[in-house]
């Protein structure tokens, strides 16, 4: 391989319709703390909070966490947009720093239930 340029870049504004109208192969519950990325967008963007994730290969209901639901993993916007794209596993993204475990064993968790096979791809640049 010389080169390989995939140019898709994703930035979620609807936490709960986007992890929704995904798809799922494994199963199980996720809570995620997303926070806001270093240049904030401002007090009105929607994404920043704790959002509990509850998928399979049936669906999935994705809702804002309840107070004393604890988190699972904490990670920004920009590496939301990367785990819901799939290409790359929670626990890859755990290991270059952009997210953090907050209870043992929920990495693998997020691995099930976020990385795709195959990989997402994109052939148009623009």
């Amino acid at each position: 391989v010389t080169s390989r340029r995939d140019r898709l870049y994703l930035r979620v504004l609807d936490v709960a319709a986007a992890f929704e109208a995904r798809g799922y192969s494994g199963e199980g519950r996720l809570v995620l703390d997303v926070v806001a990325p270093p240049l904030d967008g401002g007090a009105g963007d929607p994404v920043p909070g704790r959002w509990v994730l509850d998928a399979g290969p049936d669906g999935c209901s994705c809702r804002r966490a309840a107070a004393g639901e604890e988190a699972d993993v904490r990670l920004d916007v920009t590496a939301l947009g990367t785990l819901y794209m799939g290409g790359f596993a929670a626990s890859t993204l755990a290991a270059a720093g952009a997210v953090e475990e907050l209870r043992p064993g929920r990495l693998t968790v997020a691995d099930r239930l976020l990385t795709t096979t195959p990989a997402p791809l994109t052939v148009t640049d623009f």
